[in-house]
């Protein structure tokens, strides 16, 4: 039988790749949301109508996406370093302090 083995620094450096791709996707969404958003005060008619509709299209499957990816890292990173759940936790516990 063949042995196999696994390249965990190899996962632990794509889950953080991963992890890090999710937060900008997310923050360009939410500047883009927030710029289109600015719109509204000056733009009217069905045009304006229109385009609030595709607008809420497009960025209403944000959040999912955003909690589906991060879930896939805590996987992968539950499997390669099984106290990293615990360590999130605590890391966004002491980040939820300072806000």
């Amino acid at each position: 039988m063949t042995k196999q083995t696994v390249n965990t620094d190899g996962i632990a450096s794509a889950a953080a790749k991963l992890k890090n791709i999710n937060s900008a996707i997310s923050f360009i969404f939410g500047s883009l949301e927030y710029t289109a958003k600015k719109l509204d005060d000056d733009w009217t008619g069905r045009a304006a109508e229109a385009a609030r509709a595709m607008r809420h299209q497009v960025f209403k499957g944000n959040e999912k996406r955003e909690a589906v990816l991060q879930g896939y890292v805590d996987t992968l990173m539950q499997k390669v370093d099984p106290g990293y759940r615990e360590a999130e936790k605590t890391n966004k516990s002491l980040a939820d302090e300072f806000k």
